[in-house]
């Protein structure tokens, strides 16, 4: 009888141990996490968005394909947000693109607190037009 002297394997051998010029920097960690949250944060925003449907196509009366175009108006404006603050950052630097986003956040924030008291955007809109004509 002969006796089997080589033993075979399945698995592919295993990989040398990395060094520390493979493995990834703390700033490339730190940015994968935060692009990971921004990820969690859009998809958090879509179940809000989804919720939020509910009343709104009551309130306006929606077809399904108005309630689908609403739920993609959230994610077009996501990209075009993206572009433009990429743009800003470029051509105005971080700090002062931060600033403009700031003020734009605190105005879109006054406009929904008035939303919410009767004294709605549109509804000022409309009487300033109103008074002009």
């Amino acid at each position: 009888m002969a006796q089997v002297t080589e033993t075979t394997t399945l698995l592919p051998p295993s990989p040398p141990p990395r060094t520390d010029a493979e493995r990834p920097s703390r700033f490339v960690i730190v940015l994968a996490a935060f692009a990971a949250i921004g990820g969690f944060l859009f998809g958090y925003d879509t179940g809000v968005i989804s919720g939020a449907l509910l009343v709104v196509k009551e309130e306006f009366d929606l077809s399904s394909i108005q309630q689908e175009w609403v739920v993609a108006s959230a994610t077009a404006g996501a990209m075009l947000g993206a572009m433009t603050g990429g743009y800003l950052n470029d051509r105005l630097g971080r700090r002062l693109s931060t600033m403009i986003g700031a003020v734009v956040f605190a105005l879109g924030s006054v406009v929904m607190g008035f939303a919410s008291t009767g004294l709605c955007f549109n509804r000022l809109f409309l009487i300033r037009q109103n008074i002009i004509v």
